[in-house]
């Protein structure tokens, strides 16, 4: 849910390889980081921090993600629908 969240934001995000599902939202160094283990973590941020172009790279890939079936409007439209079938 946070991953997501930081994306409808355009906030590029970190995922762990083999955790959850948010790791289909995420294209390595396109809109965030697939990282394998803990000690990962501090490179890629390191890496924005020192480049913003970069980082606005990944926010402008992150505003063209279609991330509309997560919409809570959207989300909440499917649901109702189901439970008035």
């Amino acid at each position: 849910m946070v991953v997501l969240e930081a994306l409808l934001h355009g906030t590029p995000v970190a995922v762990f390889e083999d955790v959850g599902g948010a790791r289909s939202l995420v294209e390595h160094t396109q809109n965030g980081f697939i990282l394998q283990e803990v000690n990962d973590m501090r490179k890629p941020w390191q890496e924005l921090a020192e480049s913003p172009g970069k980082l606005y790279e990944q926010h402008t890939n992150i505003q063209k993600m279609d991330l509309s079936d997560y919409n809570p409007a959207n989300i909440r439209k499917k649901l109702e629908d189901l439970i008035l079938q």
